[in-house]
């Protein structure tokens, strides 16, 4: 099945690897240039900015840490 907007992106993206002669490194250093000379905020959903309040509910230490007692195991429901 051909989907008329899919085979845009396709040779849009087609047309952009054949003017960068298909080196990613170009195609990236064009698109950080053009980031640049927008003026518009980019956010790099990677880097600490995204995970900035991400913070886990219990220390990784072992501080409160609480140990498993080997108990019996409780008997299964039938």
């Amino acid at each position: 099945m051909n989907n008329p907007i899919t085979n845009e992106i396709r040779d849009i993206r087609h047309r952009l690897a054949a003017a960068f002669d298909n080196d990613l490194d170009r195609i990236f250093a064009d698109l950080q240039r053009k980031e640049r000379e927008s003026g518009r905020v980019v956010i790099d959903r990677r880097g600490s900015r995204a995970t900035a309040g991400n913070h886990p509910m219990q220390p990784s230490d072992e501080v409160g840490r609480s140990e498993v007692v080997n108990l019996p195991s409780p008997p299964a429901d039938r």
